[in-house]
């Protein structure tokens, strides 16, 4: 993985999350083999990070088995159906994650590679990126920033929204609330007996 782009943007392969009582404060440590980059992100950032990067992964859902065989690879899927097939693609991934063992926190580098404290974030940019996300974290120093597939991106989210829950942000969950109203339900439910 190459540590930066011609943007200037320094790239990690680690990211973990935090939260701290005293600043009300959500902190980002990213990590890769040099260095590390600590960062400070607001309940405000959060709140527009996690609708936006879902609506990039719907945006960029591939196709399912159905959707090709049908059309072929031109066949483009409605906007519900993108979200529908995002919304329980999500549940997957999160069930599944929830039933592996924790890996535990990358170590911490050694004190001879440079930490860089870019302080409080200013923006997230969600650029697409292969078959997943890329977050570009700008704040007070050069941007940096973390890559990941689609299925890690849906991880990460639900990471992100699981830290801010736990304190009491009441952001809400933009899978659950983002599905259109005429989204099949995800779990079948037996026909009610007529009256």
């Amino acid at each position: 993985m190459k540590s930066s782009d011609r943007g200037g943007t320094a790239w990690y392969e680690t990211i973990t999350l935090g939260y701290s009582d005293s600043e009300d404060r959500m902190w980002i440590r990213l990590t890769r083999r040099d260095s590390e980059a600590m960062l400070w992100v607001t309940r405000r950032l959060v709140a527009g990070l996690l609708p936006a990067a879902f609506k990039v992964l719907v945006r960029n859902a591939p196709l399912d088995d159905s959707q090709q065989a049908a059309g072929g690879g031109d066949a483009v899927p409605t906007a519900n159906e993108s979200m529908a097939r995002s919304v329980s693609r999500h549940r997957e991934i999160v069930k599944a994650a929830a039933a592996q063992k924790p890996t535990p926190a990358p170590a911490r580098p050694s004190a001879d590679k440079p930490a860089i404290q870019l302080g409080m974030l200013s923006t997230i940019d969600i650029k697409t990126h292969r078959d997943g996300i890329a977050l570009v974290f700008r704040g007070s120093g050069d941007p940096v920033g973390f890559r990941c597939g689609r299925d890690q991106a849906h991880r990460l989210l639900q990471a992100f929204w699981d830290r801010q829950k736990g304190v009491g942000w009441g952001i809400p969950q933009p899978w659950e609330i983002a599905a259109p109203a005429d989204t099949p339900p995800m779990t079948a439910q037996p026909d009610a007996e007529p009256d």
